[in-house]
């Protein structure tokens, strides 16, 4: 939604002026402040679903707590997020190959019948 799309209507002109593009209102307001023009805007609701998150917690020895931090600094990432990261990674990796497995073969190599 863009600022000309939230505006109250009213009788007086707006000192929005109409963009031909998001691009070209994004600049437009990169350049003047939205707190000047707070009289010509409305609130929006809006609905946001987010999937539920679960938590995990583990210990690591101080030698690989260290190790980790180094590589979550060298790497530039919050010592989290890189867990988080080869986590999903791990996941991502055991997925494809569970995909890529052949079928079960029967027990004694034959079908049963019905």
């Amino acid at each position: 939604m863009t600022a000309q799309d939230a505006r109250k209507p009213s009788a007086k002109k707006s000192r929005i002026p109409i963009f031909a593009s998001r691009e070209e209102e994004a600049e437009w307001w990169d350049t003047h402040d939205i707190t000047d023009y707070l009289d010509e805007l409305q609130p929006v609701t809006s609905k946001v679903k987010l999937r539920p998150v679960e938590s995990l917690t583990f210990d690591l020895d101080a030698r690989n707590m260290d190790l980790l931090r180094a590589e979550a600094k060298k790497q530039g990432f919050p010592v989290e997020v890189l867990v988080q990261i080869w986590v999903l990674e791990g996941l991502q990796r055991a997925d494809q190959a569970n995909q890529q497995e052949p079928a079960e073969t029967p027990v004694n190599g034959s079908e049963e019948s019905a």
